[in-house]
């Protein structure tokens, strides 16, 4: 049973990560930085995670009034440097390789490309054409499950699927690229009628060549509970509680974390086989 401190530390230290995640989605999004832009959101989701850890671990010490840091006791018992930044830096990668964390969806999610709640086990192979009814009624479940796919929005009174790229995007793409690479390989993700109003807008004002704001082009999202990204704070708060309490080391709770980020994994794969899809739809 957690004391009350060690509740009071969680709570602060999962809090206080969650804003710094919140803020530096907020900055990419005015920068213009989303999920589609190269390289860039996997480093930033990268020292957002470090840096969003260390708030929490100090946060975590401040409501549970302790004079000696969480970062060095958990650095200690993992046979570590007493270091706090080697602390940090080596219980927020354990905690991020034991989840799966992908990085570059903590940025805001691109209108043109994958968004940030984009997973392959919850799309469909698409064509050119509208999604076929088997095909809307897949998509509905994996939305029920999965969320849309721009914002993660799992309440939408209906999905629609989504092609990735978008058709007018890939009609753009220059006719020497298409003769190397071939033709685009679509497909449909679940997206809420917001996100998809939204995007239509954008690629509306994209064809008739108008400026479009930064923020027009991408979807801001804010955590979601189906996210291993959003325990991340948490669970590195929790591996420095267990080291302070003599209570092992972190394996034990990353398996319980990582069972946890399973769990939707698991329920989409379900959803896939109970879905009656014929071949010739996809």
């Amino acid at each position: 049973m957690l004391e009350a401190s060690d509740r009071r530390a969680l709570a602060a230290g999962g809090g206080s990560y969650l804003a710094v995640v919140c803020a530096s989605q907020a900055v990419q999004l005015v920068a213009g930085i989303t999920t589609a832009t190269p390289l860039l959101p996997t480093l930033l989701g990268a020292c957002t995670v470090g840096g969003a850890s260390a708030v929490a671990l100090r946060a975590a010490d401040a409501a549970g009034g302790r004079r000696r840091s969480l970062a060095s006791t958990y650095a200690c018992h993992s046979g570590g440097s007493a270091d706090a930044t080697a602390a940090l830096a080596g219980a927020a990668l354990h905690v991020c390789f034991g989840l799966g964390v992908r990085f570059w969806a903590l940025s805001p999610s691109s209108l043109a490309a994958e968004g940030a709640f984009a997973w392959a086990a919850a799309s469909l192979p698409a064509g050119e054409g509208y999604a076929s009814t088997p095909q809307r009624e897949a998509l509905q479940r994996f939305g029920r499950l999965a969320g849309c796919h721009s914002c993660g929005t799992r309440f939408a009174a209906q999905y629609v699927g989504d092609h990735v790229p978008p058709l007018s995007v890939a009609s753009r793409r220059p006719r020497l690229l298409s003769a190397v690479l071939g033709r685009p390989a679509f497909r449909f993700y679940p997206q809420c009628r917001a996100c998809s109003a939204q995007q239509a807008a954008t690629m509306n004002r994209r064809a008739r060549d108008l400026p479009s704001t930064l923020a027009s082009r991408a979807v801001y999202h804010l955590p979601s509970p189906l996210r291993a990204t959003s325990y991340v704070g948490v669970a590195v708060v929790a591996l420095a509680l267990a080291a302070e309490a003599d209570v092992g080391p972190a394996r034990r709770a990353l398996s319980i974390a990582s069972g946890a980020a399973d769990a939707t994994r698991q329920k989409l794969l379900s959803a896939r086989a109970t879905c009656r899809i014929p071949a010739d739809s996809e």
